[in-house]
């Protein structure tokens, strides 16, 4: 199969495995609980196969979600100057290639 076409089918796939989750998270019956579940199987079994990977090691990385999946991010600083000259930080800085990294955010 095609590169292209191969992510953007497990993109696609993966997609499909959020929406399931989503409708695990607010379904409201069992019936359509027991769908959700199987969606999202159906579609863990297919990313297996297209991984060569165990299903096991795919579940590894599909943790169940408690609340809607929003990104949890923690940004403390944006530096949009192309030159910087002297940086003061509270926390340890790293020097990788020319740039600075604040220890933590790596």
């Amino acid at each position: 199969m095609e590169n292209k076409k191969y992510n953007e089918l497990i993109n696609l796939i993966k997609r499909n495995i959020n929406l399931a989750d989503l409708g695990c998270l607010y379904a409201h019956n069992g019936y359509d609980d027991e769908r959700y579940h199987e969606l999202k199987e159906i579609n863990l079994k297919i990313l297996s196969i297209l991984s060569d990977q165990s299903l096991e090691e795919i579940c590894k990385f599909y943790l169940p979600i408690k609340e809607y999946p929003t990104p949890k991010i923690d940004i403390r600083g944006v530096f949009l100057m192309m030159k910087i000259e002297y940086l003061w930080l509270r926390k340890n800085l790293i020097r990788v290639n020319g740039h600075f990294l604040v220890v933590g955010l790596i």
